[in-house]
């Protein structure tokens, strides 16, 4: 990893971006909406925004993305159409955590070429972070795939309510009106994990008798 994609010279180095240049007219408007996206912005409204273009000029380009599994337009469950509480993510690709210290090496932010010390000072610390989010999508697949026993889900996905203050790592329900919620930990869990998971899923419970 060090010596192909954090290395200026590295045959990865701009791997990503050449494919985007390779395919794409006017890319620049791509890595905005990736780059919004990546500083924290959800809602099509703040992404549009952070862009500086309406939402009809970059539909195009988000939907590219999405099926180029860049970004990914997520739904809460168990909402159905209209969908008006909508969010984009990143897919959890490593490039999450590489990005940032690549496109730096241009800009007076990296000054040495040395991959293994970069690994090491600046990436390996947060691949922890990095893997909560696809330990999140592999506790997703497996209660979708029925992996919990004797529980049978006919629809699950990401849970969020509709302030955003409450929301839940994976939600399914099953045919008869069951509902499981869980969280999803990489590393240690607590008690206070357990007390917000019930908070929330009471929260989760009164909406979805609405």
């Amino acid at each position: 990893m060090a010596r192909l994609m954090l290395r200026p010279n590295g045959r990865l180095y701009n791997d990503a971006q050449h494919m985007l240049d390779a395919f794409l007219p006017g890319a620049g408007v791509y890595y905005s909406i990736v780059e919004a996206i990546a500083r924290g912005e959800r809602s099509w409204s703040k992404i549009t925004s952070r862009v500086g273009r309406d939402g009809g000029a970059l539909q195009r380009p988000a939907q590219w993305l999405q099926e180029m599994e860049v970004i990914n337009r997520v739904v809460p469950v168990p909402e159905s159409p209209p969908h008006r509480n909508v969010r984009f993510m990143r897919y959890p690709t490593l490039c999450v955590i590489l990005a940032p210290f690549c496109s730096a090496f241009g800009e007076g932010g990296v000054t040495t070429s040395d991959g293994a010390l970069l690994w090491k000072e600046l990436v390996e610390p947060r691949v922890d972070n990095y893997m909560g989010e696809v330990f999140e999508g592999l506790c997703g697949d497996f209660v979708r795939e029925g992996g919990v026993e004797g529980f049978k889900p006919v629809r699950a996905g990401r849970w969020w309510d509709g302030t955003s203050t409450y929301e839940i790592d994976v939600v399914a329900f099953d045919a008869n009106g069951g509902v499981l919620a869980w969280e999803c930990k990489w590393g240690q869990v607590e008690s206070h994990d357990f007390r917000s998971l019930r908070d929330k899923t009471a929260v989760l419970a009164r909406s979805s008798r609405r």
